[in-house]
């Protein structure tokens, strides 16, 4: 993104990530080819969100610059779609997180970083790390992912 004067809050970022939901279109699920077994949703999971990575990565890179998306497949769209709600969900926790006592251990993003590397680190590194995982093993778990999608409903890429 254009340099910006204004240091980023953890409630900026969150609406810059909330705005872009929007704007994404619409987010259908890519077709699995796999029938209920968690291990198997989980590893056809992996195998589409590592063919995207790449791809969203350097998108991640390119909105994180010039707040623009660039040209994305539905497969794509998706999977960059979880990692916003991801990110969205950890700076829930950043913003609201208090101790017992009353204080934010983390009030503010660290000074040294820039909102353009705040994005890449909540989009890339930090879906990378637990993001992946942790929305892949609560969707399951819930059977939110899994579930066979209405005729019409999924796609394939």
């Amino acid at each position: 993104m254009p340099a910006n004067p204004i240091p980023p809050t953890w409630g900026s970022l969150k609406h810059l990530l909330s705005s872009q939901l929007g704007l994404l279109g619409n987010i259908e699920p890519p077709k699995l080819g796999v029938q209920g077994d968690e291990y198997e949703l989980k590893e056809k999971l992996k195998e589409l969100d590592t063919e995207c990575a790449d791809k969203l990565d350097a998108a991640v890179r390119y909105f994180a610059n010039t707040s623009h998306w660039p040209q994305l497949s539905r497969t794509e769209v998706f999977f960059l779609f979880q990692r916003i709600v991801y990110g969205g969900s950890l700076l829930d926790c950043l913003t609201i997180a208090h101790t017992a006592s009353g204080t934010i251990p983390f009030p503010t993003p660290p000074a040294a970083l820039s909102e353009a590397e705040l994005l890449e680190w909540l989009l890339i590194d930090v879906w990378k790390a637990i993001g992946f995982d942790s929305w892949t093993n609560a969707g399951i778990s819930i059977g939110l992912i899994g579930r066979q999608e209405p005729p019409g409903q999924a796609f394939s890429d």
